[in-house]
This record gives structure tokens, C-alpha cells and sequence, in this order.
């Protein structure tokens, strides 16, 4: 779970952003203002790609559908679950859908990395569990680390 992000470069009139970061504000009666001003101007957004990963996983996973119809309605309904940003959430905890691979990978993260040290059934489960949630969670784990 780097820190994986994509730069797209955007050229000429189509880099409209960094055309209006770059010019200074106001005209010619604001030049000496300018000279004092210290700001700095910036747009970034940075979205691991583990996330994008995360919200398909939840795609035609029919217990998030029918959740999320059921948080836009109502959002104290279902008081242990939230929806932020394209990521649900069971407890604060980053909810993975129905995707076997991506639960997969997180275990074997957990598991076979440095981070999780092959640390058994409980460790790996332990890990996992205080960041991401899925139904059968231990089961899942069990299964892999006995494999």
C-alpha cells in the first residue's frame, strides 16, 4: 500500500490551472501590493491507487447497493456505517466489496510483508481489522495463512 498516484501532464490552453496560478492578481494599480505579498497559490489532490481499487470492489457487491440507497435516505438509519468520497465505511473502518483479489492482496500484505512479519492467524486478522472491514473477514484469513 504505497503511495501510488499518476501525473497526467496538461499542455498549453489545455492547462487552464496552472495558466491562472501563474499570473498575478489585479492590474497594473495593484503592482506594488503584489510586491508584498508572500502567498503561495497551489492545487494538489493525491488519491492512492488503492483507493480507486477500493470502490470498484464494491461494484455489484448488492449489501453496499442496497446500503448506500438506504444512507442517502436516511444517514442516521444505519448509524455504524458512512459514505465519503466513493468509500464506505463500517465503523470507521474502510469497508472492501465483494472483490476476492483486492481482499487478497490486503491479507497477503498483512501477512507475507515485512509489516505483518507472518505473524498467524490472529495477527494477520488483528492488522486487517483495525483498518478495513468485509464480511468473514477471519474466515478469510484463516483460509489463507493455513494455506
Amino acid at each position: 500500500m504505497g503511495l501510488d498516484y499518476e501525473i497526467h501532464y496538461k499542455g498549453g490552453k489545455d492547462n487552464i490551472v496552472a495558466d491562472a496560478l501563474s499570473r498575478r492578481q489585479g492590474g497594473p494599480a495593484e503592482e506594488s501590493d503584489q510586491e508584498s505579498y508572500n502567498g503561495v497559490h497551489f492545487i494538489t489532490a493525491v488519491k492512492p491507487l488503492w483507493l480507486s481499487k477500493v470502490s470498484k470492489s464494491c461494484n455489484g457487491d448488492d449489501k453496499i447497493t442496497e446500503l448506500l440507497i438506504t444512507l442517502a435516505i436516511d444517514s442516521s438509519s444505519s448509524p455504524d456505517y458512512s459514505y465519503h468520497q466513493g468509500i464506505v465505511r463500517y465503523k470507521g473502518r474502510v469497508y472492501i466489496g465483494v472483490t476476492t483479489e483486492l481482499r487478497r492482496q490486503l491479507i497477503s500484505y498483512m501477512h507475507d510483508s515485512a509489516v505483518g512479519g507472518h505473524s498467524g492467524n490472529l495477527g494477520t486478522y488483528a492488522g486487517l481489522k483495525s483498518y478495513f472491514f468485509w464480511p468473514r473477514i477471519k474466515r478469510e484469513v484463516e483460509a489463507y495463512v493455513q494455506a
